[in-house]
């Protein structure tokens, strides 16, 4: 027989048996391909998406409700010249001037609230991380 297809398998015991002979098991089957095939394709979507996410010509990055960064494409760490494990979890006003980093919460608050788009870092400036060496 060659088809094959996805299954759940529950099994119960349905007794309290003195020994592994006298037990008594119940089962139930369910065929789970759909759940495979949709699995599948969020995983292919992901993927697609990450590439194109990565691929960007401009700096991308995703922050969650309390404005930290989850997620940058490599345009992002190449523009603010951090790494990108220096970016997961930074709070993105921290990439902000500091006369911008205290407007910025309620900014994105409301846009939480309201879901509604605005013009963002148009004629703005985002810090840039520096690195220095000194000598003697």
């Amino acid at each position: 027989m060659d088809d094959y297809f996805p299954v759940e398998i529950q099994a119960y015991l349905l007794n309290e048996p003195a020994t592994l002979d006298d037990a008594l098991i119940g089962a139930f089957a369910r065929d789970i391909t759909r759940e495979k095939a949709v699995e599948n394709d969020r995983r292919m979507i992901s993927e697609r998406f990450r590439k194109v996410f990565d691929a960007a010509p401009a700096a991308m990055l995703i922050v969650n409700e309390n404005g930290l960064i989850k997620l940058v494409n490599q345009t992002t760490t190449e523009m603010f010249g951090y790494r990108h494990d220096e970016l997961i979890g930074l709070s993105v006003e921290q990439l902000f001037p500091d006369h911008a980093r205290k407007r910025h919460p309620g900014l994105r608050a409301g846009f939480q609230a309201r879901g509604q788009t605005r013009n963002m870092g148009s004629a703005k400036t985002c810090m840039r991380k520096v690195t220095m060496t000194i000598s003697h």
